[in-house]
């Protein structure tokens, strides 16, 4: 059961680095008649990045002070939070054939962006949190985390080295969606198996308090 909880990194290590690797060339790549411009693409990636980082303590705090009975404080997000990110996911692949126009095109981008960066730190965030409601010491911890960070690694390995392949045979949003269906299932196999404790409370930090904008000036 921990080697399988490590196994849910696998899938949205996949999804961001074929973000990384392919959306700018998807995007630009046809030098004629590119779907946008480099600098819309970057803009809309420098925002998803900008929104990953807002919603990290934003996440934290509301998974922190979340009551779930059965599932504990974490699975919920997580088991919420993957289908509306493999949404956001897929729609950014579908962005020069949904929308024709640069400006619609941007705002399509844009929004399904931020939208995946948001979703993906709602379910990555309460996945690496529940690491310390399932390890029963520090031992067990490290012996956990060191297969979290393997499959992360190989996530990210596949996605650079089997994308390409997929692109060719499937295009870029059949290579998306077989990526996508990967992850969600890598992701539900550990939220099947994992035994949290409900009633796990984690040590307060130093000066913490129920207001997150006061926490994160505090840190």
């Amino acid at each position: 059961k921990q080697v399988v909880y490590a196994l849910g990194h696998l899938g949205p290590g996949m999804l961001t680095q074929f973000i990384t690797t392919w959306l700018l060339l998807f995007l630009t790549g046809n030098a004629d008649s590119p779907i946008l411009s480099g600098t819309l693409v970057g803009t809309a990636m420098l925002f998803g990045r900008i929104m990953d980082a807002v919603s990290d303590p934003i996440v934290a705090n509301w998974s922190d002070n979340f009551k779930g009975k059965r599932f504990g404080r974490r699975l919920p997000f997580m088991l919420l939070g993957t289908l509306p990110m493999i949404v956001c996911f897929l729609a950014i692949w579908l962005t020069p054939n949904v929308v024709k126009t640069e400006v619609a095109r941007f705002i399509w981008l844009f929004v399904f962006l931020n939208g995946f960066y948001f979703f993906y730190t709602m379910v990555v965030n309460t996945y690496f949190a529940l690491l310390p409601e399932i390890a029963a010491s520090d031992k067990q911890r490290i012996f956990i985390q060191s297969f979290v960070s393997l499959f992360g690694i190989l996530g990210m390995g596949t996605a650079l080295g089997a994308s390409g392949f997929l692109i060719n045979a499937l295009g870029y949003f059949g290579a998306g969606l077989a990526m996508s269906v990967f992850c969600a299932v890598v992701m539900m196999i550990p939220a099947a198996v994992i035994k949290v404790n409900p009633d796990y409370v984690a040590p307060p930090a130093p000066n913490q308090t129920d207001n997150v904008i006061k926490n994160i000036i505090g840190a």
